[in-house]
This record gives structure tokens, sequence and C-alpha cells, in this order.
């Protein structure tokens, strides 16, 4: 068995998506620390891999968040994108293009309105 486990990991604020190499004996364990937080939610990305994101993310004063083709909700925080095979994380079997192909990051941007009175 491999030492390290290659994974995926999209941040909207920065708007990057870049692999990641974590230890294969504890990876979805780490996925916690890579989000950072301390509840996951595990979406399916297709029939092959899954993204795992924070379950409380969407809250308040978010700077940024994630568009997921055919996700009907918004995704906020960090995402790990990486295969599953029972417990276990394992790298993506698609490239790191192929995979962006799949987000939309946006970052709303508030235009004031002002009044006189």
């Amino acid at each position: 068995m491999t030492k390290t486990a290659t994974v995926y990991l999209l941040d909207p604020d920065a708007g990057t998506i870049q692999t990641v190499e974590i230890a294969a004996q504890s990876a979805f364990s780490q996925t916690y620390k890579l989000i950072g937080c301390q509840l996951v939610e595990v979406v399916p990305f297709d029939s092959h891999h899954v993204l795992i994101t924070d379950e409380e993310g969407l809250r308040d004063g978010l700077a940024a968040f994630t568009a997921f083709d055919g996700y009907p909700q918004p995704l906020a925080g960090k995402l790990v994108l990486a295969s599953l095979d029972g417990s276990h994380l394992l790298p993506p079997q698609i490239t790191i293009e192929d995979a962006a192909k799949h987000f939309k990051i946006c970052k709303p941007v508030l235009d004031p309105v002002f009044s006189r009175e």
C-alpha cells in the first residue's frame, strides 16, 4: 500500500484547484484539516468520485462559494475531490483540468445604493 494519497483541493476564496498529498493511512480524517471543519458532507461527483465539503459551511459572511454542475445548492468552503473505495480515499481518476470544468467559483459583489435624504 502506498504511503500517500493524492486528492484535489478546491479553494473558492483563493480561486484555485490544486493537488495535495496526504498520508494514505488516515486520508479521510485528514480531509477535515484540509477543509478546516469538524463535520463533513460527502457529495457524489460522478460514479467514481466524491466531493468532501464542510457540512456547516453555508453561513453568514461568505466571501465566496462554489457552484457544482447538477448539484442543487451552493457548496461553501474548501472542497476535496477524490475517489472513494469503501472508507478509503484514492487518487482521482480524472485530470485536474477535467475536474475543474465542473465548478464555478462565485464571489458575490455588493453594489451599494446611496440615497439622499
